[in-house]
């Protein structure tokens, strides 16, 4: 199979890329996903999380190292197997970032990340669905549809109002300019109904002749994947839907690799990553998921805060 693009993992962003890369009718592109298509309803009721995460059929069931700052356990780290990647079984949260970390990353010499660089990105991507159309830092045609919360409970506005009276600033939008603050979250929802990126960005384009989706093709080994290498790449994969024999050889122009990450990897050095094929995964000598911050779902504040020790945010229920 010949392909002047191969994207491994139809995750958030390789879903994305597919869209604008077959966009150009010159180009042809793949997309292998090792996970299978989104047909399960469950994926698209925003409930359905509880049902597709630590579901082998469409997450990957990850679960990170036991850790003494938590009592030496270990917590489950989802991660999607199926068209969408993450976006197809996550809890449907939008959040941006803060427009301070984009600054101070173009303050250590990252030219094009400063705020004033990625928010016409952020625009182009995104439909904003809330009371305000006009604002100049959200989007109105793009293919992600994001939208206040609307189901709204009287505890959690109890909630909102007792951080406002202890001194945090109500914030009707997080994703502006301003992420300090407490408010209702934002989802990527539309009509009901999950907004993935596989619903976004590949489903609109998945009768572009020019692009072949691929599914329950595993990745195994990627020959020359690198930035630098001028030649054709190649990619080695698995395609369990003909048979558990089956393998493929697909050339392409580049290789984009985006998902896909296998257990044995994820603690492999660059120079042994490089050794088996994988000469594009690891970045600056780290290992894959090394230097990844721990996040945990629920943050629990039992003593008391003065103001002017207050975190910068609160994220809000």
């Amino acid at each position: 199979m010949e392909f002047d693009f191969v994207i491994i993992g139809a995750g958030s962003a390789g879903c994305a890329l597919a869209n604008r890369l077959s966009a150009d009718e010159k180009y042809s592109v793949a997309v292998l996903e090792a996970g299978g298509r989104d047909t399960n309803p469950w994926i698209h009721i925003p409930v359905g999380y509880f049902k597709t995460m630590d579901n082998p059929k469409t997450d990957w069931r990850y679960r990170t190292e036991s850790d003494p700052g938590l009592n030496g356990r270990d917590i489950p780290w989802p991660r999607g197997r199926v068209l969408g990647g993450c976006s197809s079984i996550n809890g449907l949260l939008y959040v941006r970032g803060q427009a301070e970390d984009f600054n101070h990353w173009r303050q250590l010499g990252n030219t094009g990340w400063a705020w004033e660089d990625v928010l016409p990105y952020f625009k182009r991507a995104e439909t904003w669905k809330g009371g305000d159309a006009s604002s100049p830092e959200r989007g109105q045609d793009g293919p992600l549809s994001v939208s206040p919360t609307r189901l709204k409970r009287e505890i959690v506005d109890k909630w909102l109002d007792a951080a406002v009276a202890a001194g945090y600033k109500r914030n009707p939008d997080y994703n502006g300019s301003d992420q300090e603050g407490v408010g209702y979250f934002q989802l990527t929802l539309d009509k009901g109904r999950r907004c993935s990126s596989a619903v976004a960005y590949l489903k609109p384009a998945r009768n572009r002749k020019n692009l072949t989706i691929i599914t329950h093709a595993q990745a195994e080994k990627s020959m020359h994947l690198s930035m630098r290498w001028a030649g054709r790449s190649k990619v080695a994969f698995q395609h369990y839907d003909s048979g558990p024999n089956a393998a493929g050889i697909g050339n392409a122009l580049f290789g984009i690799v985006h998902g896909g990450i296998y257990e044995d990897l994820r603690h492999q050095s660059a120079a042994e990553l490089e050794q088996i094929g994988f000469d594009g995964y690891a970045v600056g000598g780290l290992a894959v998921g090394e230097g990844q911050e721990r996040m945990l779902e629920v943050l629990d504040f039992t003593t008391p805060v003065l103001p002017q020790q207050r975190p910068r945010y609160l994220m809000g229920v």
